[in-house]
């Protein structure tokens, strides 16, 4: 059975304890002095309650949990931009490849990120691990078994049909190496509402869960959405509200989303 989309009162989601890494956000995640509030912190992201930021720590949260990434650790990205982890994981590991068609005029996969990597970069890094290539994610030019993790975060919805989506899954399990962990973020829909790119709770299992060599980890799907967020979402049909916070829920009129992260692993046979 499909997860289902559950609409909690905040006063029940504050005080749950949420302990599932595949799941969606609320304003408790920030927790002071809390494990995602460090990470943001260590990242120098924003103050504000924004998805992004849960995005990037949530995936360094669960990577920690897995892995014991250091200076002998190969790491990649899919449809990277100009992603904030990109810098932190130089920093961290031996060698992070960045990937991406990049051929957006604007936004975070402008082609001068295959260039100037720097000219994007949050804070100082160590700028000979970091790999910026141009490539598809449905044909990723490296060897199987390459990378100890990988991450995709909220770009994988914008990869195509429903079938290159599938591959490009396909595609980051055959690049890892047995054991190694994939952490995917993407957006979900948490209306009755339909979008050619984002996805219903159904298309989760077929698009993500299907693989025969990578298993779902760290929990069970949990889609508890914090009831305040989705009865007033940011409108983004309202400039003011780009800049509002808590950035987590959003809507364009008809669908209202979220983020909703994935960690997998691949099997060790």
């Amino acid at each position: 059975m499909p997860p289902q989309v559950s609409i909690v009162p905040d006063n029940i989601l504050r005080s749950s304890d949420r302990n599932s890494l595949n799941r969606v956000p609320s304003t408790f995640d920030w927790e002071i002095w809390g494990s995602l509030s460090k990470i943001i912190g260590e990242l120098r992201d924003s103050h504000g309650l924004h998805r992004k930021s849960w995005e990037y720590a949530t995936c360094v949260l669960g990577l920690n949990q897995f892995l014991s990434l250091d200076d002998k650790s190969s790491i990649l990205a899919t449809g990277a931009g100009n992603d904030r982890l990109l810098f932190y994981y130089a920093n961290l590991c031996k060698e992070i490849w960045a990937t991406d068609l990049y051929d957006e005029a604007d936004g975070e996969g402008t082609a001068q990120m295959l260039t100037k990597p720097a000219q994007f970069a949050p804070f100082p890094y160590a700028e000979d691990r970091l790999h910026v290539e141009r490539m598809s994610p449905v044909d990723l030019r490296f060897e199987n078994n390459s990378f100890h993790a990988a991450f995709c975060l909220s770009s994988i919805q914008h990869f195509g049909s429903r079938a290159d989506q599938r591959s490009a899954v396909r595609e980051m399990a055959r690049v890892l190496k047995p054991g190694g962990i994939a952490c995917i973020v993407t957006e979900i829909i948490l209306n009755d509402a339909k979008h050619p790119e984002y996805f219903r709770p159904e298309e989760i299992d077929n698009i993500f869960l299907k693989h025969s060599n990578l298993k779902l980890v760290g929990g069970d799907i949990d889609l508890q959405v914090q009831k305040s967020l989705f009865d007033y979402p940011c409108d983004l049909r309202e400039p003011k509200h780009a800049n509002k916070s808590p950035h987590i829920v959003l809507t364009d009129g008809t669908v209202i989303w979220t983020s909703l992260s994935l960690f997998l692993q691949k099997s060790e046979g």
